[in-house]
């Protein structure tokens, strides 16, 4: 009977955690079009995000370049041309100055981004909560599934906002990287590149799959325990004349302190996950760092001994293994 309810429960599981992730979705874009699509919105939310693309793209398109004088770098070092390699040495100097304003520049706008939207956010909420709907009084009055609006506008939204220009940031920042890179590693080594790409599927998979599934659950568990904690701390503070009143000091303490213990047994486990994910992580990462040498490391030896009829230099290996 347990086996059968357990393959009841499973499914249903699933089916909960997906819908999770459609309605974390449908939030994120609600929070994304009270900000871009609003009619009462001017056009600097656009024009912001136009800049930063902008950013984005030459700080790629300078990663690119800087990984392509490395490996001018290491072929002027291997034919031993001194000249050359004081020119690349020079060349990558210039570049990395030049590329400083620019991450300054983008991390600026997107920090600008964030604000503008945390303002234009905060005040149609406040709008909302202190109109002539009274909704600052029926929230608190019924019961509702928006607890403590005030902590909401306050804290949360700050947080979401950030985290939300964070990601598609540092997120479109990868993903053109990775497209412009995997375009100087397929001109070297097609092979590699397939490598690159079959390795990081499946270890991403199995992250998020396995020791995803595991922190998801322990972070929501460590949540709770961890407001419970705070509770009852508060609690101490908000009825500190009662409790003195009554010598309820010690009952308090062994409830806080119970409420603490749990939440350090809970901590263990999840430690336990991020150690296990960081050995496996740092062994497979070992192994794709490796690759690139050990794919065109064949064909340079080869090229050596006048077996290989396509030039592979010393420095296309640095730009694989980049």
């Amino acid at each position: 009977q347990a086996t059968l309810l357990q393959d009841q429960i499973d499914p249903l599981s699933n089916v909960a955690t997906n819908l999770r992730a459609m309605q974390s979705l449908a939030a994120t874009w609600t929070i994304i079009s009270l900000y871009f699509f609003d009619p009462e919105s001017s056009c600097m939310p656009k024009m912001l995000v136009l800049c930063l693309l902008v950013v984005v793209l030459v700080i790629a398109y300078v990663n690119v370049l800087i990984v392509g004088l490395l490996g001018e770098l290491q072929d002027s070092m291997h034919e031993v041309r001194q000249d050359r390699w004081l020119s690349a040495f020079r060349l990558i100097l210039l570049v990395a100055v030049l590329s400083m304003p620019l991450v300054g520049l983008r991390d600026g706008l997107g920090g600008c981004l964030a604000i503008e939207w945390r303002r234009r956010l905060t005040y149609k909420l406040l709008r909302a909560y202190l109109d002539d709907s009274k909704a600052f009084y029926s929230l608190t009055m019924r019961a509702s599934t928006i607890d403590n609006p005030d902590d909401r506008i306050a804290n949360d939204l700050p947080v979401v906002v950030d985290g939300v220009v964070n990601c598609l940031v540092r997120g479109v920042q990868a993903a053109l990287n990775v497209a412009a890179q995997s375009a100087v590693v397929y001109s070297v080594d097609g092979p590699t590149l397939a490598f690159v790409y079959a390795y990081y599927v499946v270890v991403n998979y199995l992250a998020f799959r396995v020791f995803g599934s595991f922190l998801v659950a322990y972070d929501k568990t460590i949540f709770a325990q961890e407001a419970r904690f705070r509770f009852g701390i508060i609690r101490v503070r908000q009825n500190a004349e009662s409790i003195a009143f009554y010598g309820g000091a010690s009952f308090e303490e062994a409830r806080i302190v119970d409420a603490f213990i749990i939440l350090v047994r809970s901590l263990y486990p999840r430690l336990l996950v991020l150690v296990t994910m960081e050995v496996v992580l740092s062994g497979t990462n070992v192994l794709v760092e490796t690759a690139p040498y050990a794919f065109l490391g064949a064909r340079y030896f080869n090229l050596l001994e006048g077996m290989q009829t396509r030039a592979i230099t010393f420095g296309e290996i640095a730009l694989a293994s980049a």
